[in-house]
């Protein structure tokens, strides 16, 4: 029983450790799943990912784990490839990756020659990586490894109030009885055709994304919108679109909705309240920075979006078109649906500007 002497309690202390045994495991066995351009083979591997390196846990571990957050630096793999597995009981396991041929090809497959300092949180659902930046006023995963434990660890493990408040709040607009925006899909077709036409953009091949969109289902619950299931099937996205912005492909969608869904989770409530915009009462749109209900398809290339708003408030409607993201003071109100979204492209206006709100400079959080 070796192994269950390196369990610890998972609580508020955790975050005061500052020597931590680590349990050494060998990697000799680890299975390398290749990660495939098509997204839903990619979300397969990244799935079995997290299986493969539960599997070389000891027998003597008997808890199940939830998730485990791997801290990776390529120039010090001797001392760097640490993990921390978190389990269901709420306990953790802090081990040590020992280097082999198989953990090296799983580096290779999901960095390539990148170097640096990586955290990547896996569970049963995905292997998302996250790169230490030094920017943040965060001390180094290695310097300060106790602080990193509790900050990564699953949301059910010390945001369950947090969560019960968000579902809540969210499910107060879900259940208003809002319009569904009228899209008309013929004439859809005839505007994104003149619109990749006069502005001579140049698209990406026409591709089906079927996976992409059962994917999305899948993880939402939500039906893709029918407006941009037609356009990325004519055309999987604009690399280079109007105002120095991206029209994303399919599994960028899809990537981007993980991405801001993986905040909304991890996130404390009262950060997620837009408190100037609930004082004043937005009537089109919720009045919360991030949600799981807003699918975002062009970006600035620097974490704003815009996106279809399938979580409106009581004078919005679903599939209304609005902008997000973090330099953004609210969350705007762009155009009531695809077609009118298009048309003031067509129109010779930016759409992308509409209702930029004045307010004051300090942000309500």
């Amino acid at each position: 029983m070796i192994s269950q002497s390196f369990l610890l309690p998972f609580n508020k202390a955790v975050q005061e450790i500052t020597d931590i045994e680590y349990l050494n495991v060998n990697t000799k066995n680890l299975i390398v799943f290749p990660l495939s351009a098509n997204a839903a083979q990619q979300e397969i591997a990244k799935k079995n990912i997290f299986n493969s390196f539960k599997a070389l846990l000891p027998s003597d571990i008997k808890s199940k784990p939830v998730q485990l957050t791997l801290f990776w630096d390529k120039s010090q793999l001797q001392i760097c490839n640490r993990g921390i597995f978190y389990f269901n009981d709420e306990t953790i396991l802090p081990v040590r990756f020992t280097p082999s041929e198989a953990l090296n090809t799983w580096h290779s497959e999901l960095l390539g020659d990148k170097t640096g300092t990586f955290y990547f949180i896996m569970n049963g659902h995905q292997c998302k990586k996250h790169v230490y930046n030094e920017i943040y006023p965060e001390k180094h995963p290695f310097d300060d490894m106790g602080a990193w434990i509790y900050k990564l660890a699953p949301l059910e493990y010390k945001n369950s109030g947090d969560a019960s408040l968000k579902a809540t709040f969210v499910a107060r607009y879900r259940e208003l009885n809002v319009q569904q925006a009228s899209v008309n899909i013929e004439k859809l077709k005839k505007q994104w055709s003149e619109l990749l036409f006069t502005a001579n953009l140049k698209g990406n091949a026409a591709l089906e994304c079927k996976e992409v969109y059962n994917t999305f289902q899948e993880e939402t619950g939500l039906a893709f919108p029918e407006e941009l299931k037609m356009m990325l099937d004519n055309c999987n996205g604009v690399k280079a679109f109007l105002n120095n912005t991206e029209f994303l492909s399919g599994d960028k969608v899809l990537e981007e909705w993980k991405n801001w869904k993986a905040i909304y989770q991890t996130s404390n409530y009262m950060n997620l309240i837009d408190e100037y915009q609930y004082k004043n009462r937005s009537e089109k749109t919720v009045p919360m920075y991030v949600n799981p209900f807003r699918i975002p398809f062009i970006t600035d290339g620097g974490g704003n979006f815009i996106g279809i708003d399938m979580l409106p408030n009581w004078a919005g409607k679903i599939g209304q078109i609005i902008a997000f993201g973090v330099d953004e003071m609210a969350i705007r109100y762009v155009a009531s649906d695809m077609n009118d979204f298009l048309q003031q492209f067509l129109d010779g206006k930016n759409p992308m500007n509409n209702d930029k709100l004045k307010r004051p400079v300090t942000m309500y959080v």
